[in-house]
């Protein structure tokens, strides 16, 4: 008998990409809040009485776990909802299945954003953020550490999709103007890791087939915002010459960067 997938969070860019590449394959639910689509199950984990009837016949093997309110400056904004929509439900999720689930978590790399420096954070970097998201995802990476036995969890950097996908991220939205012969300006002084999602989800693939365990961070070498939407377009053939321009930034977090070597 095929394991059951249960995906969080299905509905989101990630998340149904991850749902839509692993249907045919596996035996998997989803579940959305707001944003209805076709084969979810609309589901508020932040309800906990709800949450627990939803899975109480469900019983799934492996949990991926997305959902989330994702967008810093709104974290920052509304506290209140960073903690339910994080933390509240990520403490029903696990309170809802059994400790024997395989749960796999996707944070984020903003758990390292504490300070400026130029050094580039491994997974046994300390973990203190200033941020209301990243704290909340510290705080279910707790969570989920002391329940789970089989658990994984994947701090993610800025994830892209080639161009094929409007608002998947700034990257995206950038290729889609190249395409169609508008200018776009990005920052060359701002330093991050990036991740194809279609190497993720390879990447995930391969996950759920180990015995893979504990905390990594996935992602590339460092690039400049410029840099890597320049290899992009080299990849896929766009033109960029005369349309891409570099520029400074005055963000505070210009470089944070991850080791892959795990």
């Amino acid at each position: 008998m095929k394991e059951l997938i249960f995906i969080t969070g299905a509905s989101g860019n990630l998340g149904y990409e991850i749902f839509k590449n692993f249907q045919k394959k596996y035996k998997i639910i989803g579940t959305y809040y707001k944003n209805k689509k076709r084969l979810l199950y609309k589901l508020d984990l932040s309800n906990l009485k709800d949450t627990k009837k939803f899975l109480k016949n469900r019983k799934p093997d492996i949990v991926l776990h997305l959902s989330a309110f994702t967008n810093p400056s709104l974290n920052e904004k509304f506290k209140n909802k960073s903690k339910r929509y994080n933390v509240n439900t990520t403490k029903n999720l696990i309170n809802s299945i059994s400790n024997k689930t395989k749960f796999i978590f996707f944070s984020t790399d903003k758990v390292y954003f504490y300070k400026k420096n130029k050094k580039i954070y491994s997974e046994n970097s300390f973990c203190k953020s200033n941020l209301t998201y990243a704290k909340n995802k510290i705080i279910c990476e707790n969570m989920i550490r002391r329940k789970f036995k089989e658990h994984v969890i994947l701090r993610l950097p800025i994830i892209h999709s080639n161009g094929n996908k409007n608002n998947f991220s700034f990257l995206d939205n950038c290729m889609i103007n190249l395409k169609r012969k508008k200018k776009v300006t990005v920052f060359s002084d701002t330093f991050r890791s990036f991740v194809d999602i279609k190497q993720l989800i390879e990447l995930l693939k391969k996950l759920l087939k180990s015995n893979v365990k504990g905390t990594y961070n996935i992602g590339s070498k460092k690039f400049s915002y410029y840099t890597r939407l320049k290899l992009i377009c080299k990849k896929l053939k766009i033109n960029y010459r005369g349309l891409l321009i570099s520029s400074t930034s005055n963000l505070k977090d210009k470089h944070l960067a991850l080791s892959t070597k795990k």
